[in-house]
């Protein structure tokens, strides 16, 4: 089993060059606490990952001139964002329940994304 440590440094690795892959999905920041829609987005992605053997979800991020960036409207605090939140979200959409790791990781400018470990 992979220690905190390793699993820090390789998390706060995906966002000095963040990408999608087929293991990594990248979202723009979602209101978990009063947009349904917006749950319904997290559900797909943690689904899409965890079909292809598992990976992450960074959120919080959008494509702007081809350059991956903090996506407007950042929240305040990122309690919303917290593990026992996505995984309650999860276990209403999926069946058997998914359960997720959540990582608050700040990017080397210092800006801090939750990232979800599938």
């Amino acid at each position: 089993m992979e220690n905190s440590f390793h699993t820090i440094d390789r998390l706060k690795s995906l966002l000095i060059y963040p990408k999608e892959s087929k293991n990594t999905e990248i979202k723009g920041w979602l209101d978990l606490q009063n947009n349904q829609h917006h749950k319904e987005i997290l559900v797909k992605a943690v689904l899409a990952v965890a079909n292809t053997g598992g990976g992450h979800i960074i959120i919080g991020l959008t494509e702007i001139n081809g350059k991956m960036e903090c996506a407007p409207n950042m929240p305040a605090n990122l309690s919303q964002y917290s593990q026992d939140i996505i995984n309650n979200i999860l276990a209403g959409y999926s069946n058997p329940s998914l359960h997720c790791e959540v990582f608050h990781i700040s990017n080397p400018s210092g800006l801090i994304y939750p990232i979800i470990n599938v």
